[in-house]
C-alpha cells in the first residue's frame, strides 16, 4: 500500500497516510520507505510563506517497508525549508526520488546509497 509520510508537529511523531483515501492510518517514531517520491504542494507552501504559519504541504510517498540500513554504503540526509526551496534537498540539490528512505525519531529524514 502506498503511504504518505510526514512531521507531525501537534504530536511530535511521524504521520504515515493512506496515499489514495489520505486518511491516517498510524503514527510511528521510526519508519522507512521504498520506491519513495517527495512532494511538494506549491499552493500550500505559498500559504506557508504568506501567513508564515506551518502546514501540511509537503510530504514523501512511498510503500511501507523494513529497509536494512547495514548495507547502505551511504545515507544522506534530506531537508526541506519552504522559505528556502519549493523542493526538499539532499547537499544542496534537489531530490524528486529515492529507492529508499529513512525516517529516524529525532525528524530526521536520509537517503540510502549515492
Amino acid at each position: 500500500m502506498r503511504v504518505q509520510v510526514y512531521w507531525n508537529l501537534h504530536k511530535n511523531i511521524w504521520s504515515i497516510r493512506d496515499a489514495k483515501t489520505r486518511l491516517i492510518i498510524a503514527h510511528k517514531s521510526q519508519l522507512s520507505l521504498i520506491d519513495a517520491s517527495f512532494k511538494v504542494s506549491e499552493a500550500g507552501r505559498q500559504r506557508v510563506l504568506r501567513e508564515r504559519r506551518k502546514n501540511v504541504h509537503a510530504y514523501i510517498e512511498g510503500l511501507l517497508e523494513d529497509v536494512d540500513c547495514s548495507v547502505a554504503a551511504t545515507l544522506r540526509r534530506v531537508r526541506y525549508d519552504p522559505y528556502k526551496y519549493n523542493y526538499f534537498m539532499v547537499d544542496e540539490h534537489p531530490v524528486f526520488y529515492a529507492s529508499s528512505v529513512i525516517f529516524n525519531e529525532d525528524r530526521s529524514v536520509w537517503i540510502l546509497g549515492g
